[in-house]
């Protein structure tokens, strides 16, 4: 667990001066209104779960979470590698958007599950995904349908179907 706290809070502090992030929602940060609490109830630090939110809303939401690499798109917690969500597009998609504000998965809103990888490698990748997208790069859209077919238990991606010139780092390829 001191690894994921460790790393969440370096991934926290880098996100809460990035000027593409709104805002950073996790008790670690001095910032939280939830510092001093989380201080006395949890002195090993404040976990390693925990939302931004990315300016640009929905759509940015989304690209996001499609153009990162070691981070796995997945709704579970509490896993070894790290993982990141879209609720707003996912978890909650089924709700109104007055519903997903209550929820607190509004359009801008991204969690991360913090794992064990090098913290410099989990603040590194979403800027791998940003020179991606301004290059050109995207996935094709049946790579993409294929890696959520494949977080919901079908078969390993294979990297003879992807159009990238390399295999994904988060899939089992």
């Amino acid at each position: 667990m001191d690894r994921h706290v460790e790393n969440a809070k370096k991934v926290a502090e880098f996100l809460a001066h990035h000027p593409k992030v709104a805002w950073v929602s996790y008790a670690g940060l001095e910032s939280s209104p939830y510092y001093q609490l989380a201080r006395k109830y949890v002195p090993k630090g404040a976990g390693a779960v925990f939302t931004f939110g990315v300016k640009g809303g929905y759509e940015a939401g989304i690209k996001l979470v499609e153009n990162v690499g070691l981070f796995s798109h997945l709704a579970n917690i509490g896993d070894t590698r790290s993982l990141i969500l879209h609720p707003a597009s996912t978890t909650h998609r089924q709700l109104s958007d007055e519903q997903r504000e209550a929820a607190g998965a509004g359009p801008d809103v991204v969690r991360l599950s913090v794992g064990l990888e090098t913290a410099e490698d989990l603040i590194r990748d979403p800027r791998r995904g940003a020179r991606r997208r301004r290059i050109g790069f995207e996935h094709s859209d049946e790579h993409r349908d294929r890696r959520r077919a494949h977080s919901q238990g079908a078969e390993p991606l294979r990297p003879s179907r992807l159009r990238e010139p390399w295999p994904r780092r988060d899939c089992a390829c």
